[in-house]
């Protein structure tokens, strides 16, 4: 799943693999095995691969579909703060 998700982000940004690997500062030949699946990114290609394409590491791997990076999301942290905010208050009616 990772190596369709890869590719299908690159292609999406119009990049090609040369061009990918600059950006990311790693071998072409690494983007390649990545999407092939012959190899599988480690965690600092991950967590490059997110930051600049701003998807979650889990989309990235497959175990979710949503590609939002709710890290760099700023309306993130008032929306939790609500949340919690919304909970405390139902815990507190009893």
């Amino acid at each position: 799943m990772y190596g369709f998700r890869i590719k299908e982000l690159r292609i999406e940004k119009r990049l090609t693999q040369d061009e990918l690997s600059d950006i990311l500062n790693l071998s072409r030949q690494a983007i390649s095995a990545w999407e092939t699946e012959i190899n599988e990114p480690d965690i600092p290609a991950l967590i490059k691969l997110s930051e600049y394409f701003n998807v979650s590491i889990d989309y990235l791997v497959g175990t979710t579909n949503i590609k939002q990076n709710y890290k760099q999301d700023p309306n993130l942290e008032s929306y939790l703060i609500d949340c919690i905010n919304t909970y405390k208050k139902h815990i507190n009616k009893d």
